[in-house]
């Protein structure tokens, strides 16, 4: 079915007493709706900043059909911030993508506001999304030190147990649209290596003032590195453009302009690399503990244990490499992957390679951007840390974004994968009956590549109880005793498999 004219209507499905939900309609069709529940009882300007927001990431994610047509009520102020976001983060998705943005229009008039009542928010008290990860445990270290007064808040996301201050999530209803016509089908079905994050920032930002009031606080504290929050200056932003500080800026404007006083978003950790977070929070709380808040996209299918292999993972192994000199869970390969698209900015990349005698892990870096993320903060993460000040403002790091193949990690990932499929191939089974493998999403994994194209009895030894087990795969659909995903992890342990079963080393290329 070919879409010749992408026309898509986007209608509110949800605005009861559990959250919002914006729905995304092409000929009737729906495709996706953009959700935020809770069960909290919202402000009416609460609901305002959600359900602008919600509008905006499904502009954003829409971004390239012919035109988007908003069909419900909004504020002006509410439309003014949803084209100034749209037009300030599509120049660079136009560049990196070689595509036109869409048109917006509105089909109901805007409202003015006069209905909400101006509020001020507490200007004396701290907002934290604490997670339990390094940015927010670092943060949390940082406004201890000074003194704030902090409530703490937590967003779930997608599958995960919805947590008390909300949850987030997109729910695809017809999967052939959404990759036909969303940004993320249209990168997801592309040759090209693309990790970038989901546009859900801004939600995630005005998910705790859902049913904001006079004692709410006015400052929310976001775990932003320095490498992240920068644009260029022929206009594009870096690779995750809703995490900018020009970003942040339209935020902060919306809220003022729709009567809400004193809000603001602060990044203690601005001046620091991701390098330099790392670096911090090793300091502070100790290498072991450091370990301990280590965090994967796939740990929740193996009882919260890493993979090795996610984006995620593969970061923090740059991360400990240059940081530590440490081999990060040295059983996983490193896969060949940008550095850029690993964490999402050319600023991380190109100051690695164009400034290598400056140490990224150590040093608060100021600029324009950085010093007005960290506001207060700087003098408390210099009584913390003693790290240098490195000038920011002269780096020249110029809009530049490398293009990377997906056959290139493809064909990587298949040289790291120790199994010799012409001797473990019996007879070919269906592609229905291979089990699904986490790093198929995140590499467009082609499936004739396959780890499991046979089946049969596959020993794998278990680093945990020292031992050899089997992994059964029947000929009319797999049946595993271990997780997918434990058929990677095993079999590139080679060491393992050479000095505990040698007789299973002809299955290894290297060793035949």
């Amino acid at each position: 079915m070919g879409l010749v004219k992408s026309i898509i209507q986007l209608d509110v499905v949800n605005s009861g007493e559990n959250g919002v939900s914006v729905g995304a309609f092409y000929h009737s069709e729906i495709i996706c709706t953009y959700n935020f529940y809770s069960e909290k009882k919202p402000h009416n300007m609460g609901k305002e900043l959600i359900l602008a927001t919600l509008t905006s990431w499904a502009t954003i994610d829409l971004c390239f059909v012919d035109l988007i047509e908003i069909q419900y009520p909004l504020t002006q102020v509410s439309q003014d911030y949803i084209l100034k976001h749209f037009n300030y983060i599509m120049p660079n998705y136009e560049y990196t993508h070689n595509n036109d943005r869409a048109k917006i229009s509105f089909t109901y008039p805007a409202s003015d506001i006069s209905s909400f009542e101006k509020l001020v928010l507490d200007k004396e008290k701290y907002l934290l999304g604490y997670t339990g990860g390094k940015d927010s445990t670092l943060c949390n270290i940082i406004l201890q030190e000074a003194g704030k007064q902090v409530t703490y808040y937590t967003i779930s996301y997608d599958d995960d147990n919805h947590a008390k201050d909300g949850h987030i999530d997109i729910s695809i209803k017809n999967k052939y649209l959404y990759e036909k016509l969303s940004r993320l089908g249209i990168e997801k079905n592309s040759n090209y290596v693309s990790f970038h994050q989901a546009d859900d920032i801004h939600p995630t930002f005005v998910a705790p003032y859902y049913d904001l009031n006079s004692t709410t606080p006015a400052n929310l504290v976001v775990g932003l590195p320095w490498d992240v929050i920068h644009s260029f200056k022929d206009g594009y932003t870096d690779l995750v453009p809703t995490e900018t500080y020009g970003s942040i800026c339209i935020l902060e404007e919306f809220y003022k302009d729709l009567g809400i006083s004193n809000f603001r978003v602060i990044s203690p950790i601005a001046v620091l690399h991701s390098f330099g977070v790392y670096q911090a929070v090793k300091q502070l709380i100790g290498f072991d503990r450091l370990m301990s808040l280590d965090s994967c996209w796939n740990s929740y299918m193996f009882k919260g244990e890493q993979c090795g292999t996610c984006p995620k993972c593969q970061r923090l192994k740059v991360i400990y490499e240059y940081s530590f000199n440490s081999d990060y869970l040295d059983w996983a390969p490193s896969i060949n992957i940008n550095i850029e698209n690993l964490f999402g900015s050319i600023y991380a990349t190109s100051v690695l390679n164009k400034h290598m005698d400056i140490q990224w892990n150590k040093g608060f870096i100021l600029d324009w951007e950085s010093l007005k993320l960290v506001d207060e903060f700087l003098p408390t993460l210099m009584k913390l840390l003693n790290f240098p000040l490195i000038n920011g403002e002269n780096l020249q790091i110029n809009f530049k974004s490398d293009v990377q193949l997906t056959e290139e990690l493809i064909k990587d990932i298949v040289s790291k994968i120790n199994i010799n499929y012409n001797n473990l191939l019996d007879k070919p089974i269906s592609e229905i009956m291979v089990p699904w493998l986490p790093f198929e999403e995140d590499y467009n994994w082609n499936r004739q590549n396959r780890v499991l194209n046979c089946y049969g009895r596959i020993p794998l030894y278990d680093d945990k109880n020292k031992k050899w087990e089997e992994i059964i795969i029947e000929e009319h659909g797999p049946k595993l005793i271990l997780p997918d995903l434990e058929v990677f992890r095993r079999w590139l342990n080679k060491d393992n498999i050479f000095s505990f079963s040698p007789e299973l080393s002809k299955f290894i290329p290297e060793y035949n």
